[in-house]
Parts: C-alpha cells; sequence; structure tokens
C-alpha cells in the first residue's frame, strides 16, 4: 500500500526503502526488523524525522491495540501484536520509537472517526489511556490532520 500510494510515483534508491520482513515466525520477522532499523540510526532508540500514522476504530495507533499490555508497548524497538482484526499478528515499531520522533503525524479521515477521536484527544498524552492513540508523544512535534 506504501508502494502503489506514497513511493510509487517518486524515484526512491532501493536501499532507502525498509519494509517489515515476513518470515515464517512474527518474532523472527521483529527480530530481524530490529536489528535493520538499528543498524541505520546511531542511538539505542530510533530517532526517525516523521512518522506518519492513522487512527483506528478504538484508538489503536500502530498496530499498538487497546489490549496490549502497556509494559509491552515499551519494550525494544519493534513489537509483535496482535489484532482483534484480520490480520491478527502484526509487526510495529515500539512506543520507544514512536515518542523518540522528531515529528509524528496522524492522519484522521471519515466521520465514523469523529467520537474516537474525541475520546483520544481528551486522554492525549496520558500514559495510562486505554487508547494506544493518546498514548503517544514524541519529543518533537505532534500534529493531528483531520477530515471528519
Amino acid at each position: 500500500m506504501v508502494k502503489e500510494s506514497l513511493l510509487g510515483g517518486i524515484s526512491i534508491p532501493p536501499n532507502n526503502i525498509h519494509p517489515v520482513p515476513i518470515l515464517s515466525n512474527p518474532s523472527d520477522s521483529s527480530d530481524t526488523y530490529s536489528k535493520e532499523i538499528q543498524s541505520l540510526f546511531k542511538n539505542d532508540i530510533p530517532i526517525f524525522d516523521l512518522i506518519l500514522l492513522g487512527l483506528g476504530d478504538d484508538g489503536h495507533a500502530a498496530s499498538i491495540f487497546p489490549a496490549t499490555p502497556i509494559t509491552k508497548t515499551h519494550e525494544g524497538i519493534v513489537i509483535v501484536t496482535e489484532s482483534p482484526v484480520p490480520p491478527q499478528i502484526r509487526i510495529s515499531l515500539t512506543m520507544n520509537v514512536l515518542d523518540n520522533a522528531r515529528n509524528v503525524f496522524f492522519l484522521v479521515s471519515g466521520k465514523e472517526k469523529t467520537e474516537i477521536l474525541k475520546a483520544v484527544l481528551a486522554e492525549e498524552g496520558n500514559p495510562d489511556s486505554k487508547y494506544p492513540a493518546a498514548r503517544v508523544q514524541p519529543h518533537g512535534k505532534l500534529v493531528w490532520f483531520v477530515a471528519v
């Protein structure tokens, strides 16, 4: 989807694109991706210039869902999560990485997202929020682009 909507129309060196590897075991995928990401940065926790996220109907972000234990979301660089909707197994960056970004942009669209957006914004910055999107607090800017 990223290739089709963002990268397909531009000339970008292939070695600048780092998709999550799909291996037979999700833990192996997570470990491999974590090592690849860490090899690109000098810091223990990578500092991305920009992370682009969406808002899930349940307040999830970056495939970190409300049922994911908060302590697990801060372990390492990459996390394996379980989604209540397919695909069930997901690989994502941890909150450590999201919060270490210079900029995090949320893109939210659709009238059906109005109530969850209100709930998330009411808890924005609460590290114990049941909504993972509300817990995202980057060192840099947090920007919400909303069209509902």
